[in-house]
Parts: structure tokens; sequence; C-alpha cells
């Protein structure tokens, strides 16, 4: 799933999250064993996070990790609260026996699910005082997403246009990986 799909759906609809999570495991494979989980798993559902809560200030940052077959963390589970009240579960293992990349997200009537393994966005909106709720699920074709974001990010830069994740919000993201 290409960051332009994410865009055009999951994150024109979110509006205010208040609880976000993120699972991200993998089983043991030797790469990148050079860097903990935090920097080769988790950082990708940081950086969705922080293009959701753009312009918030994170107030509490608790975390905890073991590393089981490295050196360095090989499964991580990090809090994060922003000072608008949000609250981020994220969970990154490259110890665990089944594969899952989902990334959750709740706002006041409404319920998205990003799932890259699957490559399919579901949401739930709700009408309380109607009792009603509507589903929609979106299955993407199979494609590169980190090939298709390099190629975006090249294609923008010779154009001389605004590429899709700014160097800012790169170094935020990583910012917050190193806190964690």
């Amino acid at each position: 799933m290409s960051v332009q799909q994410v865009k055009g759906t999951f994150l024109k609809n979110v509006k205010n999250p208040l609880f976000i999570e993120a699972h991200r495991l993998s089983c043991f494979a030797e790469r990148n064993l050079d860097i903990d989980v935090t920097l080769d798993l988790m950082i990708h559902d940081l950086d969705l996070a922080l293009l959701l809560k753009a312009g918030k200030e994170i107030e509490m940052i608790h975390a905890v990790g073991a590393p089981l077959f490295t050196d360095l963390p090989d499964i991580v589970n990090a809090r994060i609260v922003f000072k608008d009240g949000t609250t981020c579960n994220f969970t990154a293992s490259r110890v665990s026996l089944n594969r899952q990349r989902r990334f959750r997200v709740f706002e006041k009537g409404a319920y998205y699910v990003v799932d890259t393994l699957e490559k399919s966005y579901f949401e739930v909106k709700v009408n309380i005082p109607k009792k009603e709720y509507k589903q929609d699920k979106k299955v993407y074709s199979e494609s590169d997403p980190l090939k298709e974001e390099l190629e975006s990010f090249v294609k923008n830069v010779l154009a001389g246009k605004k590429v899709e994740v700014s160097g800012e919000d790169g170094l935020r993201s990583l910012r917050v990986a190193f806190k964690i």
C-alpha cells in the first residue's frame, strides 16, 4: 500500500484522533540487526501518527523493550500521550510467530484500520443518535510501497514539487524514535 493510497483514503477521513494503536510484528530474520526494532519497524507507525497529529505536542512517552535475539531491543512497546489527550500505543516486534501490520485510529463516531499486509483500508462510521453504523472496506492492488515512495520522492524533487513527507516530518519521527 503506497503513501498515496493511504493519503487518498485514510488521512483525508481521519479528523480528530483520540486513540491510535499500531502493531507491526515480524518473524525473526537476519536483516537490519544493527539497529533496534524501533528504528527498523516502529518508525513507520510513528511517521503516520505524527502526520495525523501534525502540529500537536507530545506530553509523555513511556516505552519498554527487550533484547531477545540480538543485543538491541527486538520487541518494544511505547505509549505516547499528546498534550491534547490523544493516546497512542505502538508495538513492534521482530521475534513474533506471526506477521501483523495494523494501524488503527479511533475518533468520536468512527474507527479506521489500515492493514498493510492485507493491503486494505477499513472504516466504521457510527451515527450514535440513530444507532446506525456504516462500514466501508477497500482492498488495494499489490505494490512495493518503499519503491513507490522513492519514485514519488525523486519525481517530485526533479519536478521541483513538494515531497510527500518532508525532511522536517522525517526528522520529527526520528527524534521520537530515539526518545523511545
